[in-house]
């Protein structure tokens, strides 16, 4: 994909001046000749060129819609160009499930169309409710392609933009569901809401169409697509059946023939043995070492928070979404400057109670050498009273 330093210096200069509060007539003039063409690949540095110079995501994204409409036309004629033939079945996973999610939003748009939708109001619910699969894609690509993006180039870290919109749409859909439930919910608030929410949704597949899976395309060897799609059977598919595949990989770790053996003041273990220990612990583990890189997690029978080989050597930065990004720095600051030794948190997961903990790891000389985030389902342990011994077994 040509990548042009001059073009990407004068659409960054476009959306500067948007975020500026710059005359939005007058700079596109100013820029027409650049934004008029854009490829996916400058697109992305723009928004990265951006977030370097300290313009928050949420800034951003107020003007992300504006710009994109601008780039529209150019990066629509890219796609309609760019080589089809390319054989990658975790990227053709994720348009197969976004044709799903556009076919189920046409049944909702039906339904809202007619003269009174308030009438088919379970039917509609149904169909939104069939709409929440789409969090398995994202969650996709929030765990095995934005990764590996980000391991490819600095310039990636544009994704954040995109983890952040995943969240607002993710807000907007609870948001929406509620108001099925409301008496007072009419007709004109269905269509306001849902309409709404489907903007927002269809915004998404056309930056996925138009800008992260050209791009993408463009800088994976098709043994890097070979691993993503490997990983992609840990998470659900939305709107398709899983896919039959083939690993083309060598295994390239056996845990159950491993003949390392770790000795300790408090006895001897086998590899074998301690990932055994690791994996049927009742929760969910991930090591972040002193240079914020994730470097271990458990594969626990039921993870709360899906994990995916993708993440191993990810900086820990690039695991939360922006809006608590800040939050998560904050901690480990603070771990490192031996303020703390554990913060905890606790959220509602669907019907379970999460424990969330981070402890801050030391060597025996007391130097930072990382945390572990340790996560736990203690929704049966709030109801224990009383006693239960061995005894009573």
């Amino acid at each position: 994909m040509d990548f042009d330093h001059k073009r990407t210096e004068a659409i960054t200069n476009y959306v500067r001046g948007l975020l500026n509060d710059e005359d939005g007539k007058i700079i596109y003039l100013e820029n027409r000749e650049h934004l008029e063409r854009i490829n996916p690949e400058e697109a992305f540095r723009v928004f990265h060129q951006l977030l370097e110079e300290n313009y928050s995501v949420d800034a951003l994204l107020e003007v992300l819609d504006k710009a994109i409409n601008v780039f529209h036309l150019s990066l629509e004629n890219y796609k309609a160009e760019e080589n089809q033939d390319l054989d990658v079945p975790f990227l053709n996973v994720l348009i197969r499930e976004n044709q799903g999610f556009k076919d189920e939003i046409q049944k909702m748009k039906t339904i809202l169309r007619e003269k009174d939708p308030i009438k088919n109001k379970m039917v509609l619910k149904d169909h939104l409710k069939t709409c929440g699969q789409i969090e398995h894609h994202y969650l996709k690509k929030e765990n095995i392609l934005f990764p590996y993006l980000e391991k490819k180039h600095p310039h990636f870290k544009g994704v954040s933009i995109m983890w952040a919109l995943h969240d607002s749409v993710r807000s907007l859909y609870k948001e929406t569901l509620k108001s099925f439930e409301s008496e007072q919910c009419t007709a004109a608030d269905l269509n306001v809401k849902i309409g709404r929410l489907i903007f927002a949704w269809m915004g998404l597949v056309h930056k996925e169409e138009y800008i992260l899976f050209p791009t993408a395309k463009d800088h994976f060897s098709l043994e890097e697509w070979s691993l993503m799609a490997d990983q992609m059977f840990d998470y659900n598919f939305a709107f398709m059946d899983p896919p039959k595949y083939e690993s083309k990989n060598a295994a390239q770790f056996d845990e159950e023939n491993n003949d390392l053996v770790i000795q300790s003041q408090t006895g001897t273990l086998t590899a074998k043995q301690a990932f055994m220990i690791f994996n049927h612990l009742p929760v969910d583990l991930t090591y972040v070492d002193e240079k914020g890189r994730v470097v271990f997690f458990n594969k626990a029978k039921e993870r709360f928070f899906p994990r995916s080989k993708a993440v191993i050597g990810r900086d820990v930065s690039d695991c939360h979404p922006p809006k608590s990004l800040d939050k998560v720095t904050a901690i480990v600051e603070e771990f490192k400057a031996n303020k703390r030794d554990h913060v905890s948190f606790w959220i509602q997961l669907k019907e379970k109670k999460i424990l969330i903990q981070y402890f801050a790891l030391r060597d025996g000389q007391n130097n930072y050498r990382g945390v572990l985030e340790v996560s736990q389902d203690i929704t049966d342990l709030q109801d224990l009273e009383g006693e239960k011994r061995l005894l009573d077994f």
